[in-house]
């Protein structure tokens, strides 16, 4: 979407927006693709130290769906998600 020569973005669903707002949701999925890595490297080099995380599944609409519930239950400003701030 970058690559277009358009400035503005009308998607099918929430706001119009411009490149400013794509590149942060495009940083905020590499910082999350960054940390997942990390974590996973940290669980696999000493499983024991992390024991059961809870994760029973692979389907990522559902990890999407825990990950979510886990940053509501913090109920701390910084939490809420906010790629275009």
């Amino acid at each position: 979407m970058l690559d277009l020569e358009a400035d503005t973005i009308v998607p099918g669903h929430g706001p119009v927006i411009g490149k400013r707002e794509v590149r942060g949701f495009r940083d905020y999925l590499e910082r999350i693709r960054d940390h997942a890595t990390h974590a996973h490297q940290l669980v696999k080099s000493d499983p024991e130290q992390f024991g059961d995380v809870g994760i029973t599944t692979l389907d990522p609409d559902k990890i999407a769906d825990t990950a979510w519930q886990l940053y509501r239950q913090r109920d701390r400003p910084e939490a809420t998600f906010n790629a275009f701030g």
